[in-house]
């Protein structure tokens, strides 16, 4: 008569089948990873991305650690090639920082501070842009330009609009000869400023993204067209109560009044086009939180 199995030889029992089942399910693991080896090389010699969750797996791994789920051969980490998921957080990171630099930007008193985000937001985007591949490679270098061309021409008119006036005198006719161009290449200047937030992260955003970021450029536009408007007809109104043999005093009061009443309103519409580039960003970075952005193949062989 046998002896009765005790619970220590019960845990014994199931530990031994426990290694056996594991061991049968390591080498049908490793004949398949050997298999898919021959036509995806990069799986082992790099760790891989899971598509589900983000996680990052050590080389070999052909189930997330974390999530536990299959991990697709065209995800491969690139812990060393551009930043891998670093280099995805970073963007991230220049994302926020580039819908800080949209508000601030266009407001005086913040211009400066937002200029200063801007440029940290859009180093980020650049350098790690190899990560999402495709036109993202390209749209973020011609959005430096067009940026950096419209500042800088915004700058040069100012100091051209300033001569204007002290050149021409008492000459009024001279004087609007002078500013009109000048107030036009201002506010082309003010185009590409925003035409290099629209088109930053255009490659990323899908189609409602892209319909809220030209929703931002038409707003951009049609704020600075009337903004041009208005400084001409006040300018013109300054400089007739100045130009005569006495000030008129009553005249340059109403054009102070005016410009007073506008300052406050144009603060306000200036706020409108960043809320809208805001949204497009945002729905960026709702597409990496949900692993939609890199695609596959962009996180497979990302470029710089």
């Amino acid at each position: 008569m046998s002896a009765p199995i005790t619970f220590p030889d019960y845990l014994n029992i199931t530990t031994l089948l426990e290694k056996s089942v594991r061991l049968d399910i390591s080498l049908q693991t490793w004949h398949q990873l050997k298999l898919e080896s021959l036509f995806t090389p990069s799986l082992m010699v790099e760790g891989a991305l899971c598509q589900f969750c983000g996680g990052e797996n050590a080389p070999g791994n052909m189930y997330c650690s974390r999530c536990g789920k299959q991990i697709a051969s065209v995800m491969p980490s690139g812990r060393n090639r551009h930043g891998g998921k670093k280099g995805v957080d970073r963007t991230r990171g220049g994302i926020a920082f580039l819908i800080l630099a949209s508000f601030l930007i266009w407001l005086p008193l913040t211009g400066t501070i937002g200029l200063f985000f801007g440029a940290i937001g859009a180093s980020l985007i650049i350098f790690y842009r190899g990560n999402f591949g495709g036109r993202h490679v390209i749209y973020p270098l011609a959005s430096a330009a067009m940026f950096i061309s419209g500042i800088t021409l915004e700058m040069v008119l100012a100091g051209r609009i300033g001569q204007a006036f002290s050149s021409s005198g008492s000459n009024v006719n001279g004087t609007f000869a002078g500013a009109m161009p000048l107030l036009f290449g201002s506010f082309v200047g003010q185009a590409l400023v925003s035409l290099s937030f629209a088109i930053i992260l255009y490659a990323l955003m899908n189609g409602a993204g892209r319909e809220a970021v030209w929703c931002g450029v038409a707003a951009n536009i049609a704020i600075n067209a009337w903004a041009v408007y208005v400084a001409y007809t006040n300018l013109e109104r300054a400089i007739l109560a100045v130009a005569g043999s006495q000030i008129n005093y009553v005249a340059l009061e109403s054009v102070g009044t005016q410009f007073a009443s506008i300052v406050p309103v144009m603060y306000v519409l200036l706020l409108i086009p960043p809320s809208f580039y805001a949204i497009a960003y945002f729905i960026v970075l709702g597409r990496i939180r949900r692993n939609e952005l890199p695609a596959a193949e962009a996180a497979a062989n990302p470029v710089r």
